[in-house]
């Protein structure tokens, strides 16, 4: 299995509110240790970070607390931690928002947000 400890937004561009104009942009330097089971893509300057699975490893990103955030697992599948904070924190740029049952402590409660491996 890959872990990525960094938080990655999962939004889908068509589902989600459409980027803005801003004056930052984001620009993936490295990844370490150096895969081939992935690539990102940062969409919007800084608005989207699309992670496309490459092969069948397991990928698990996660959350800000180190908890179970979102995995993709061979076939495609791409699952989200309903439980975890940052599910509802990426939801908007600047979310502030934790619904009550979120709890990064808790076994994760995984739900299906796509199928096809990104």
């Amino acid at each position: 299995m890959i872990v990525l400890a960094s938080l990655l937004t999962f939004a889908s561009p068509a589902g989600a509110n459409p980027p803005g104009a801003t004056d930052f942009k984001t620009v993936v330097t490295s990844i370490t240790p150096s895969t081939k089971a992935f690539e990102i893509e940062i969409i919007g300057g800084d608005s989207f970070v699309l992670l496309r699975h490459l092969d069948d490893s397991t990928i698990e990103v996660s959350g800000y607390n180190g908890e179970p955030y979102v995995r993709l697992l061979p076939g495609g599948v791409v699952e989200q931690n309903r439980l975890s904070p940052a599910t509802y924190l990426n939801e908007e740029r600047f979310g502030d928002t934790i619904p009550d049952f979120a709890d990064a402590t808790a076994a994760p409660e995984w739900e299906q947000i796509a199928d096809d491996g990104s």
